[in-house]
């Protein structure tokens, strides 16, 4: 059915796969977190929004020399980083679609551990190939439970109310069988979507260095 699927959405692999269309590869792209990897939606370009916003809360400093009186004792920093995270999913699946011709059921997110042994897919090429075509959605293997808990129970949620999300994987015969992440989630038809990190959750990936660089300030 493809010529050529490319692991990761990356500044690499979004490129990759790019080029591979434009030389007449029938091409997807199969992401396991979100759209244009970690660069985009955690390393590079947040820090540098990171870094702006703490270029802009120095240079305040300045208006004092034009008489202008600003109480700067106090820096909201939980309300910068999450300024510096935001970023419409469906919105940026558009943009990538736009920009490298990529149609967005080609455009996959997969949800994955180290810890863990299986993975888990988005839906959307295997609809667009096999209607009907449902919510965008990560797929669960059956011999995997991906279960949105309340984080102060631990106990299953009900229906579609979002959770914090414990995978239960069969696969891992020479480790734990089950993780209790820290990933808000809900379920949607046969599948789940995973919605970010909790609140006050552990940073993760490229942005932990950034939160230990300025939250030590």
């Amino acid at each position: 059915m493809y010529d050529l699927v490319v692991i990761g959405a990356g500044p690499g692999g979004y490129v990759a796969a790019v080029r591979a269309a434009q030389l007449g590869l029938n091409t997807a792209v199969v992401e396991k977190d979100a759209p244009g990897g970690i660069c985009l939606n955690w390393g590079c370009i947040p820090s540098k929004n990171l870094i702006h916003q703490a270029e802009l809360f120095h240079n305040l400093g300045e208006m004092e020399a034009v008489g202008v009186d600003i109480q700067r004792d106090s820096l909201d920093y939980a309300a910068v980083q999450g300024r510096s995270r935001e970023v419409d999913s469906d919105l940026l699946l558009e943009a990538i679609s736009d920009r490298y011709g990529i149609a967005t059921p080609f455009i996959i997110n997969e949800f994955g551990a180290t810890e863990l042994s299986s993975q888990l897919y988005e839906t959307t090429l295997r609809e667009a190939i096999h209607p009907p075509v449902g919510p965008r959605r990560l797929w669960v293997p059956p011999w995997v439970r991906a279960t949105p808990v309340d984080p102060d129970t631990l106990r299953p949620v009900e229906g579609d109310k979002v959770g914090i999300l414990r995978i239960d994987d069969t696969a891992n015969l020479d480790s734990v069988c089950c993780i209790q992440t820290a990933d808000l989630a809900k379920r949607v038809e046969d599948g789940i979507v995973v919605l970010g990190r909790a609140a006050g959750a552990t940073p993760r990936g490229c942005s932990l260095a950034a939160d230990q660089a300025l939250g030590a300030r």
